[in-house]
This record gives structure tokens, sequence and C-alpha cells, in this order.
């Protein structure tokens, strides 16, 4: 069993043998370490005791690309007009 993977940013991850067993029994675990080592999608979820979602996306959508996840009418994958920028702490 491959204890080894390369994450996203070509580190080497070590998988305990004891975690790969444990999740083997709980899922699919060739699926789950391929999710575990890539990036996760930017998300935001609207706190609407403070703003609407639609004034949220009016306020963002200028420079964020927003994207309805779809199990949460609060939630958006979020990503910056300028590809590389990955920041979204303190948003205006």
């Amino acid at each position: 069993m491959e204890t080894l993977g390369i994450s996203a940013d070509g580190k080497i991850i070590e998988f305990k043998l004891k975690f790969i067993e444990r999740y083997s029994q709980l899922t699919d675990w060739e699926a789950f370490k391929k999710i575990s080592l890539t990036f996760l999608r930017r998300s935001i979820r609207v706190n609407t005791l403070k703003i609407s979602v639609e004034d949220l996306k009016k306020r963002l959508e200028k420079n964020w690309k927003l994207e309805q996840v779809p199990w949460c009418r609060e939630g958006f994958w979020i990503e910056h007009a300028q590809k590389g920028r990955r920041d979204i702490g303190n948003l205006p």
C-alpha cells in the first residue's frame, strides 16, 4: 500500500499505515488521498445578520469571481480577478 503522496505544491506527504487502514474501511482510500493532496477551493459564507447575499455580491463582483456553492444559498467559491491572488481575509 502506497504511503507517500505529492501535494499540489510539490511537497512529499507520508500517510501513516494505521491512518490508511482506518480510512480505507470508511471510504475509497484512493479518492480520499487524491482530494487530500489537492488545493481546496477558496470559499466564503455570507453572514446574513450583517449583510444580505445580494449586497455582498454587488460589493465583490468587480474584483472577485463568485460561484454559488450548490448546497449553500449563502456560500460562494471565490477567486480574485487577478488569478495569482489567494488572500480573501479582510475584504473591503
